[in-house]
């Protein structure tokens, strides 16, 4: 019997439960360090197209994916963005990130991140957006929602950015040190239903 590939096991994944309706947090970590073939595979068999690519130089490049106005995926995910390393082979430097307005969704990440050993680390406050980041040995998530947030009627849009640790302390070192805030409790996990970070 021939081995399953990694692309072959996602793909399985995705039909069976990855964006079935939605994935956990877990699956998003599993294809951020996955190569761009796994991660375009996994996300086309999903109703996720590839809509948009951006040469970000220094050899990365990134992906936007889109719904197509799939009302069932819509319902999830607006978009999802995946650079990585130009070659496009597994990196422990890619990047994944997504935006949902789904309350439950991002309840249900908030949970998982906590069970996956995730630490909050720090808030702060970029170009009116609102950075409550969270870390554990191997990646960094931002969940990141507007200042305005309280605005919105429909649902906040809530995304998350997840990152290689290493990677994410250097390269926002002089942001971290320039926008990060003072908050009451340095343990605390963001509640959506009391607003994030809230």
């Amino acid at each position: 019997m021939k081995t399953l590939s990694l692309t072959t096991i996602m793909l399985c994944l995705c039909a069976t439960h990855l964006f079935g309706q939605s994935c956990n947090l877990s699956d998003f970590l599993k294809l951020r360090l996955s190569d761009k073939e796994t991660v375009n595979s996994a996300l086309l068999a999903c109703n996720l197209t590839p809509y948009d690519a951006d040469d970000f130089g220094r050899n990365k490049v990134q992906v936007t994916y889109k719904n197509n106005d799939d009302l069932k995926t819509a319902q999830f995910y607006q978009w999802v963005d995946f650079v990585y390393a130009g070659n496009g082979k597994a990196s422990g430097t890619n990047r994944i990130s997504f935006q949902t307005q789904n309350q439950t969704l991002v309840t249900n990440y908030l949970k998982e991140m906590q069970a996956l050993g995730f630490k909050y680390v720090r808030k702060k406050i970029v170009d009116r957006q609102i950075y409550e980041v969270y870390a554990n040995n191997t990646h960094t998530i931002d969940v990141i929602t507007s200042q305005s947030r309280y605005a919105y009627e429909g649902g906040v849009y809530v995304n998350f950015a997840i990152y290689d640790t290493n990677e994410y302390e250097t390269v926002f070192l002089d942001e971290n040190q320039k926008y990060t805030i003072q908050t009451e409790n340095n343990n605390a996990y963001a509640n959506f239903s009391a607003g994030i970070g809230e």
